[in-house]
């Protein structure tokens, strides 16, 4: 199953990208589902599996515009 990391602006989103494929992780810059946010936001898609590392990189990480994580 996987997983997408939701956030209102791009910048946010490629940094975060940039941060959690630095770990090893594959994953893929795609649009928000519009059953999760009725919004032009731009997700991080990746494996659930590494739902716990995303979380880590959100903690330690400076996204201002993060608006949750939900599976797809």
């Amino acid at each position: 199953m996987y997983i997408v990391a939701v956030f209102k602006n791009r910048t946010d989103a490629l940094s975060f990208y940039r941060s959690i494929t630095n770990k090893s992780v594959e994953a893929k810059i795609v649009s928000t589902p519009r059953n999760i946010v009725n919004s032009c936001g731009v997700s991080v898609k990746f494996l659930s599996k590494y739902r716990e590392l995303a979380n880590y990189v959100i903690r330690n990480g400076n996204f201002p515009s993060f608006l949750g994580i939900y599976s797809v």
